[in-house]
């Protein structure tokens, strides 16, 4: 508590005196750029799962030639998964006598897991979101097949031996590709109603997706159980590790971030050597001082080192207060660049900035506070050489060896939160 009350004491006059305001800015300036850059590309990473895994249409997606077995759907039921299944073939359909070749997507009742779906009354009217698919015994289509075959809502359309009525206007669904890259024009429609078209016979070249959405854990224990048995003709989709990249431009360009934040660390840490070197020396007058009142080594290397926590804490507060500020506004910016919706702040890249900033900030202190120690009382009367590092040395292979692994460990869980999306 003593040794608190004069860090305190210290701490104070040294402010007043301006010598820690270097010091202050480093930390500053380091925190704010580290807590900024990590929210930004935190939450853009987030995003970009969210973004992928609607994409994919689930967490984890199995795509087969040949209806998924029975024994799955158990194995996601008792690892309670939500599922969706859906059918995907070539057929041709009908309008009167017009004719045109279609990509049908049958989906059952949970389509979509994930995402909404975006239809419209008329072709080119304005669209509205809904989190199921058609209704039984209707379509709906998409743009390019209502403007080949010159539809209208409620019209007829027959699929198969069925005719459907046309509910509505496919505008955008989140498991597909636009239309205007697919071989033929899309139309959706009920997977119970596919049995009334009579279009699936022996030999029908047929795609079955199977989307899952769960915790990680239940979903790597199915993955695992799918893969065990050696299906041919199935592949094993998730939005963290099979899925195409998406984001290679926007992952280069958070690593430069990174590396930015970083560098800026390492300028910040050089700036707090040189600051607390100066501080450290003109206070060898003041250690003698407390040394010729009974201090002894251990209390005044703490007095310091707390002086300089509590000032480096202060300062990683601001600074993180400065990078919530800068966050906001690097999100301003790329808001019109990036067509990503960002989820909420998390606490985690502020609180791994403070502490990266507070380890630097030992490892760079700690050599000239424990020089303090060394200060003979002498030097209270009259100026003598200033005490030699060399005697720190056992000491400082330990510290710098902790705060060493310390940062690193810190700064790789910093670069596998960054790269998760990719």
């Amino acid at each position: 508590m003593k040794s608190l009350l004069l860090a305190w004491r210290l701490l104070g006059r040294d402010w007043r005196a301006g010598e820690m305001r270097v010091f202050l800015f480093a930390v500053v300036t380091a925190v704010m750029c580290l807590s900024s850059i990590g929210l930004f590309t935190d939450r853009m990473n987030r995003s970009i799962n969210t973004q992928s895994a609607v994409i994919l249409g689930g967490d984890l997606v199995i795509v087969s030639d040949q209806p998924i077995n029975p024994q799955w759907h158990k194995r996601a039921a008792q690892l309670q998964l939500h599922e969706t299944l859906s059918l995907s073939f070539l057929s041709m359909v009908q309008v009167n006598d017009r004719f045109q070749l279609a990509t049908v997507k049958a989906v059952d009742a949970h389509y979509p897991l994930l995402g909404t779906v975006s239809i419209a009354d008329a072709m080119f009217a304005k669209g509205r979101t809904t989190k199921q698919g058609p209704p039984p015994e209707s379509l709906w289509v998409s743009p390019r097949l209502a403007s080949s075959l010159q539809l209208q809502q409620n019209d007829k359309i027959k699929v198969g031996e069925a005719a459907f009525k046309l509910s509505a206007f496919l505008q955008n669904e989140p498991d597909s590709p636009s239309d205007w890259v697919v071989f033929a024009p899309r139309l959706m429609m009920r997977l119970d109603d596919v049995d009334k078209t009579k279009i699936i016979q022996p030999g029908s070249r047929l795609t079955y997706r199977w989307g899952l959405i769960g915790t990680a854990k239940n979903l790597e224990q199915l993955r695992g159980f799918i893969e065990a048995e050696h299906v041919s003709g199935v592949k094993i989709l998730s939005a963290t590790h099979d899925q195409p990249t998406l984001d290679n431009v926007l992952t280069r360009a958070l690593d430069y971030f990174h590396l930015a934040s970083l560098m800026t660390m390492v300028l910040a840490a050089i700036a707090c050597a040189i600051a607390i070197k100066r501080y450290t020396e003109r206070h060898y007058r003041t250690v003698a001082l407390l040394r010729t009142f009974g201090m002894v080594q251990a209390q005044i290397v703490r007095v310091y080192l707390w002086n300089i926590l509590g000032l480096g804490l202060v300062a990683a507060i601001c600074g993180s207060a400065l990078g919530l500020g800068v966050q906001w506004l690097i999100d301003f910016i790329f808001s019109e660049l990036i067509a990503l919706t960002l989820p909420s702040i998390s606490v985690t890249p502020i609180l791994t900035a403070m502490l990266l900033a507070l380890i630097v900030l030992t490892g760079v202190g700690m050599p000239h506070l424990l020089r303090l120690k060394n200060v003979p009382t002498i030097m209270v009367l009259r100026n003598m050489p200033l005490p030699s590092p060399l005697s720190t040395r056992p000491q400082m292979a330990i510290i710098s060896r902790w705060q060493m692994s310390s940062a690193f460990a810190l700064a790789g869980m910093y670069k596998r939160r960054s790269a998760v999306a990719a």
